[in-house]
């Protein structure tokens, strides 16, 4: 009774781990679990995972099935999730990647998130690099979140290796961050490993 309780209050999440040592798994994942059931090489948990006041999350899908909407209800009423937004909308590019999240309030409106902005634009290289980001405000207009830039561009080498990061103003020009540079640049071994962190101002 008070493991149900405590999931109606904390929220939880139900997996299944299975193999030879099933345990090494909470143990490495640092999981505290709320009830166990184990047996053999199986072991079934819930555990604590979020605090969402939600009890729907509803979702709208483009033609090849990706998500373009998606709204957080409690009692069947829109409801502020834990990132204080009531639902969002997404623009995909041609890697099928995200290009562009909007977010909404209760009752429609545009809101900024707990993250500080209520529009986050990116272009990627491909899934796990991120080429340009930017941040905008309920009208669209470019934000500036916790620094003074309001987007950045990255580079990469061959291998993949973010070799340069420039911070940009709202027309796209450098801007030096509170910390007195506007670019960073990086160097790396043949193990990929960063050895030479520079920063520039004005090149």
């Amino acid at each position: 009774m008070i493991i149900k309780l405590l999931r109606l209050l904390l929220g939880y999440v139900e997996f299944q781990a299975t193999g030879g040592f099933p345990e090494r798994f909470l143990n490495l994942c640092n999981i505290k679990t709320l009830e166990i059931e184990g047996y053999e090489a199986k072991l079934d948990a819930a555990i604590k995972e979020t605090k969402e006041k939600y009890d729907e999350l509803r979702q709208k899908f483009d033609e090849k099935n990706r998500v373009i909407r998606q709204e957080f209800l409690l009692s069947g009423e829109p409801v502020l999730n834990n990132k204080k937004i009531a639902a969002l909308e997404r623009e995909y590019d041609e890697k099928n990647l995200v290009a562009v999240e909007r977010y909404f309030g209760v009752d429609g409106e545009r809101v900024r998130s707990s993250d500080g902005y209520s529009r986050i634009d990116r272009t990627w290289l491909d899934k796990d690099h991120v080429l340009t980001q930017a941040w905008f405000d309920e009208a669209d207009s470019p934000l500036a979140v916790g620094n003074t830039y309001y987007s950045f561009a990255r580079e990469y080498d061959e291998k993949k290796n973010m070799v340069s990061e420039k911070y940009l103003d709202a027309s796209g020009a450098l801007i030096a961050r509170n910390e007195g540079y506007d670019e960073l640049r990086q160097e790396y071994d043949d193990l990929n490993r960063v050895v030479r962190m520079a920063y520039y101002l004005n090149g």
